[in-house]
């Protein structure tokens, strides 16, 4: 018996950073890396940036999306694929090391 998963995506839910006061130097890293994820899912086109955000941050299955959306499995592939470079490309030179 298949249950439909209820999926809120509210960006700053999957993104949330409290502001606690004075932080060490990997939480302000984590925090300004998480800025630069969110800046960067806002230039997705909406399809491309539900999927990316079912997929990766909601860990749907395709079966799961496609119920969701209402895409078909390829679609869904190929806009996660196209997201997932785009995204590869706006944050990866932000975790890069040298």
């Amino acid at each position: 018996m298949r249950h439909n998963r209820h999926v809120d995506l509210d960006d700053k839910q999957v993104l949330d950073l409290s502001d606690q006061g004075p932080v060490p130097v990997s939480n302000l890293l984590n925090k300004e890396l998480n800025e630069v994820v969110q800046r960067s899912l806002a230039t997705l086109d909406d399809d491309k940036r539900l999927v990316f955000t079912l997929k990766v941050f909601h860990q749907c299955s395709y079966e799961e999306i496609s119920e969701i959306t209402g895409f078909s499995i390829p679609k869904l592939k190929t806009d996660l694929h196209r997201a997932r470079t785009e995204m590869r490309q706006r944050v990866g030179q932000y975790v890069r090391t040298s």
